[in-house]
C-alpha cells in the first residue's frame, strides 16, 4: 500500500482526477438516491399504511361527496374506519392577524376528528381524540401560532379568520409529514364547519375519502361493492366506478390529477435513475480507462513482485484493495459534498431530503455494500489485465503495446457517447419547457394578472371602476376560472351523452382581455341561456338550428363557437370547454387585470390590494401573474431539466479530465515517434494532426451511437405531452461541437507542447 501511496504522490493528475471525479459522481448518485428513495416512500409513515386507501371514482379522481363515507360503513363490512378531508379551493385567501395587525396567510383544510388516529398527524399539545369533535375548533402548527401570538400559549384562544369566521385553538399541530400527497397546512378544522363551505348532499362532491379496511379484507372486492350500492341503491354515478387506491401509491400514481394534492411523476424518476446508473457508470469507466492508461507505469512495480514470488492472484488482491482505498475516499468526499450540496438539491427538486434524518443502520449497511461492489467492479478489469504482465514483456520494453489497443479507444468512446447523450437530453427537456411557457396557446397570456378574491354582485361595477383607475392598469375584468388559473369541470350523462366539459365564467372585459377567439352564430337568448363552446363542445351538444342543446346546468344556446386553447398545465389537451357571461347575481372568484409591460409590478399590487383593502375591508390578497401561473405548470420539466444540466456538465468534465490524463500519457508514448518526424522535416501542423486525429475519429463513432439512442429517448419522452417541439435536429451536431470543442481544447496545450519539444532530448540515447 505505502507503494501505492508514493505512486500516487508522483502522479498528481492521475490521483486528482480520479479522487475528484469520481467523488463528484458518487456525489450526485448519493442524492439522486435518497431523493428516489424519498419518493418512493412518500405516504408510508401513516399507521396501518397497508390497510388505508383513498376513494376514487373513475373520471374524476378523489371528490367525493358528504354522505358517502357513512354509509358505506354501515352497509359494507369489511370497512373498519374512513376518515374526510375537505381541501379549500385555490381561489380561496384564508388569513389572521397577528397581535401587531399584519395580515398571515392560513394554510388551511378541515377533517373528521380521527384525523390523528387514521392518517397519523400528532399534536404537541392537545388531546387528539377530542380536539376537532366539536364544531368550530381547530389545531394549528407552532409555527403559525409563534406568528401570531407570540410566545403566548395558543390553546384556548380565538383564531379570526379573514375577519369574519372565528374558531376555539384546541391544540398544537406537529409539523405535518412533508413527505405525503398532502401538502403540509398551517391549520386543521372540523368537519362541521369545513362542510359549511363545501356543502351537503349526494350531488356534491367536494371532499376526499379515507377508508381504514379490516385486516384481510379485499380492496378490489369492497370497490366492487361500493360501486354496485351506488348502482343499484342510489342510482347515481352510473357511468363510472368506484376504486380504492393504497394510500402509498397515490403520490406516484394518482387516479386524477388534483390541484389540491401533491403528486410525484414516475417518468421523472424513471429519468433520474437512468441518469444515476449514466454517470455511475460514467465514472467507473473513467477510473478504469485512467487505471489502463497509467497501467504502463505500475508495470515495473508488478514485475518486480512477480519476480519475488508473488501470484497472479496476489497481485489482484493488492490492486482491488487499491481501489477500495480509492473508493472509500471518493465516498466520504461525496458524503460531505452531498451534505453541503442538500439546500441547492433541495431547491432544484423541490423536496427535502432530509439526509442527516435519513442516516439509520440499514442506510449504513446499504453504503458499505455499495462501497464493496463498486471497488470489486472497477478493480476486476484492471486488475485481470495489469496482473497478467509477463517480466519479460517489461524487460524488452514491449508491454505499452497492451495499453495502446481498443480497449482504452472503446472506453473513450463510450464517454463520449454518454455525454452527448445528457446534453442532447438537457437541450430538448429545456427547449419543450421553454415551448410550454411561451408557446401560443390560443389566448393572449401577456402581461396579465389574476387576483384571488370573491367579488360579490353588489360590488362587480365598483371593483372595477376603483381598480381600473390604478396607473398601468389597462383592463379589468371579471371571472370564474381562467384558462391558465383554476376553473369548474362539470360532468354528467344528458341524453344518452356523457358531458365533461370544462367550464369558465367571465364578463365581457374579461373575455376582452384573454382575446379567445369567437365565431358567432348569430343565435339570440336571455343571458342566462347564453353558452359558448368550442368546435369539439359544439359537436359534442350537436345543437339544433336553433342552436339550442341540453347542457349540465340546464338548457342553453350557443351564442358563438371558441377557438381552441391550452388549459391547465398544457400537457393534455382538452377536448370541450365552454364559457358563460358572469350575470349581475353571480359572485365572481378573481379579478382578471390587464397591465401595461412597463408598470411597476410590485407597486401596481400594492395599490390593487390597498383598493380591495378599501372596498372589502381585507389585509391580504393573493395575485399572480399568467406567467407564473405557466412557469408553476412547467416547474415539473424545469427541475428535471436543470439538473440533467448539472449532470451534463459533470459528464463533459469527467470525460475532459479522463481525456486529458489519458492524452498526457499517449503523448508520452508517442515522444519518441515526435521527434523522429521532427527530425525527418514534420511541422508543428502535422504532428498536432497525428495527436489528434484519433480524438477526432473517436468523437465522430460516438456520435454515430449517441444520435439515434437519444432520438428514441427523448422521442418518447416527449410524446408525453400534447403540445411538444419540433425541429429539434440542430440540437444533435451541436453537442458533437460542444464536446469535441471542449476535448480538443484540453489536449490542445499538451499536443503543443510536445509539437514544440526538442527532438535531442527523446533521441540523446537513441
Amino acid at each position: 500500500m505505502r507503494t501505492y501511496l508514493n505512486y500516487l504522490g508522483r502522479n498528481k493528475l492521475y490521483t486528482f482526477v480520479s479522487v475528484f471525479g469520481f467523488a463528484a459522481s458518487l456525489m450526485f448518485v448519493i442524492l439522486l438516491g435518497f431523493y428516489v428513495r424519498h419518493e418512493y416512500t412518500a405516504d408510508r409513515f401513516h399507521p396501518n399504511a397497508e390497510r388505508l386507501y383513498q376513494y376514487n371514482r373513475t373520471g374524476f379522481g378523489y371528490y367525493s361527496p358528504k354522505p358517502m363515507a357513512p354509509y358505506f360503513q354501515e352497509r359494507i363490512p369489511e370497512i373498519e374506519d374512513y376518515c374526510r378531508i375537505f381541501f379549500t379551493w385555490s381561489g380561496e385567501n384564508f388569513f389572521a392577524l397577528s397581535k401587531s395587525g399584519e395580515a398571515h396567510e392560513a394554510d388551511i383544510m378541515y377533517a373528521d376528528a380521527n384525523i390523528f388516529d387514521l392518517l397519523g398527524y400528532t399534536l404537541a399539545e392537545g388531546d387528539p381524540k377530542t380536539a376537532l369533535r366539536e364544531k368550530g375548533s381547530v389545531v394549528i402548527t407552532r409555527d403559525y401560532a409563534g406568528r401570531l401570538y407570540g410566545d403566548e400559549n395558543p390553546i384556548g384562544k380565538e383564531l379570526n379568520l379573514n375577519g369574519q369566521i372565528t374558531y376555539r385553538i384546541t391544540g398544537i399541530l406537529n409539523p405535518m409529514n412533508a413527505n405525503s400527497h398532502i401538502p403540509p397546512k398551517d391549520v386543521i378544522g372540523d368537519f362541521a364547519s369545513g362542510a359549511d363551505w363545501a356543502g351537503d348532499g349526494w350531488n356534491i362532491s367536494n371532499y376526499a375519502t379515507y377508508f381504514l379496511l379490516r385486516t384481510g379484507a379485499d380492496a378490489r372486492l369492497v370497490s366492487e361493492a361500493m360501486t354496485h350500492e351506488i348502482h343499484t341503491k342510489l342510482k347515481l354515478m352510473e357511468d363510472s366506478r368506484i376504486m380504492l387506491h393504497p394510500i402509498t401509491r397515490v403520490y406516484l400514481e394518482p387516479e386524477e390529477a388534483a390541484a389540491e394534492l401533491r403528486s410525484g411523476s414516475k417518468k421523472n424518476i424513471a429519468i433520474m435513475i437512468a441518469v444515476v446508473l449514466l454517470i455511475l457508470v460514467l465514472s467507473v469507466m473513467s477510473y478504469v480507462n485512467l487505471t489502463l492508461s497509467n497501467g504502463g507505469g505500475r508495470a515495473r512495480e508488478v514485475t518486480l513482485r512477480r519476480l519475488l514470488g508473488s501470484s497472479r492472484w496476489r497481485v489482484a488482491l493488492q490492486l482491488w484493495t487499491e481501489s477500495l482505498l480509492m473508493t472509500v475516499i471518493g465516498m466520504l468526499l461525496a458524503l460531505l459534498g452531498a451534505f453541503l450540496m442538500e439546500p441547492l438539491f433541495d431547491e432544484i427538486l423541490n423536496t427535502r431530503l432530509e439526509l442527516a434524518q435519513s442516516f439509520n443502520l440499514s442506510v449504513a449497511g446499504v453504503f458499505v455494500f455499495f462501497v464493496l461492489l463498486v471497488s470489486f467492479i472497477i478493480s476486476v478489469f484492471p486488475a485481470v489485465l495489469i496482473s497478467s504482465f509477463r517480466p519479460i514483456e517489461v524487460v524488452k520494453g514491449t508491454y505499452h503495446r497492451i495499453f495502446n489497443g481498443h480497449i482504452s479507444q472503446m472506453l473513450v468512446i463510450a464517454q463520449y457517447v454518454i455525454a452527448m447523450v445528457l446534453l442532447i437530453g438537457a437541450a430538448i427537456m429545456y427547449l419543450q419547457v421553454e415551448h410550454l411557457n411561451h408557446a401560443d396557446f390560443g389566448y393572449d397570456t401577456r402581461h396579465k394578472l389574476l387576483v384571488l378574491h370573491l367579488v360579490d354582485s353588489a360590488r362587480h361595477e365598483v371593483v372595477r371602476s376603483e381598480i381600473g383607475k390604478i396607473s398601468g392598469v389597462r383592463a379589468v375584468g371579471l371571472a370564474c376560472g381562467t384558462p391558465f388559473g383554476s376553473h369548474n369541470n362539470c360532468s354528467d350523462e344528458i341524453d344518452g351523452k356523457t358531458l365533461d366539459f370544462h367550464e369558465f365564467k367571465m364578463d365581457e372585459e374579461a373575455l376582452k382581455i384573454l382575446a379567445i377567439p369567437i365565431e358567432p352564430t348569430g343565435a339570440s337568448a336571455s343571458p342566462a341561456e347564453q353558452i359558448y363552446v368550442n368546435r369539439s363542445g359544439y359537436n359534442t351538444l350537436e345543437p339544433g338550428s336553433d342552436f339550442r342543446c341540453n347542457y349540465i346546468m340546464g338548457p342553453k344556446v350557443v351564442m358563438g363557437v371558441l377557438g381552441q386553447i391550452r388549459i391547465g398545465s398544457f400537457r393534455d389537451e382538452v377536448k370541450d370547454y365552454s364559457i358563460q357571461k358572469i350575470q349581475d347575481r353571480d359572485t365572481a372568484w378573481s379579478i382578471l387585470v390587464d397591465y401595461d409591460p412597463q408598470t411597476d409590478l410590485i407597486e401596481m399590487k400594492q395599490r390593487i390590494a390597498d383598493v380591495l383593502q378599501k372596498i372589502f375591508g381585507t389585509p391580504y390578497v393573493k395575485m399572480k401573474t399568467s406567467d407564473e401561473y405557466m412557469a408553476e405548470y412547467s416547474a415539473p420539466e424545469h427541475r428535471v431539466s436543470r439538473l440533467m444540466l448539472l449532470f451534463s456538465i459533470l459528464a463533459v468534465l469527467l470525460t475532459v479530465m479522463s481525456v486529458f490524463a489519458m492524452s498526457a500519457v499517449r503523448i508520452a508514448q508517442k515522444q519518441k515517434e515526435i521527434a523522429i518526424r521532427k527530425v525527418v522535416g514534420a511541422c508543428e501542423r502535422q504532428i498536432l494532426h497525428i495527436i489528434s486525429r484519433r480524438s477526432m475519429w473517436n468523437l465522430l463513432m460516438a456520435f454515430a451511437i449517441a444520435m439515434p439512442i437519444s432520438y428514441y429517448v427523448m422521442h418518447r419522452w416527449l410524446q408525453g405531452y400534447a403540445y411538444r417541439i419540433t425541429g429539434y435536429w440542430w440540437v444533435f451536431p451541436s453537442a458533437l461541437v460542444l464536446v469535441g470543442l471542449v476535448a480538443i481544447l484540453s489536449l490542445l496545450g499538451m499536443a503543443r507542447s510536445a509539437a514544440r519539444s526538442n527532438p535531442i532530448r527523446y533521441l540523446k540515447d537513441e
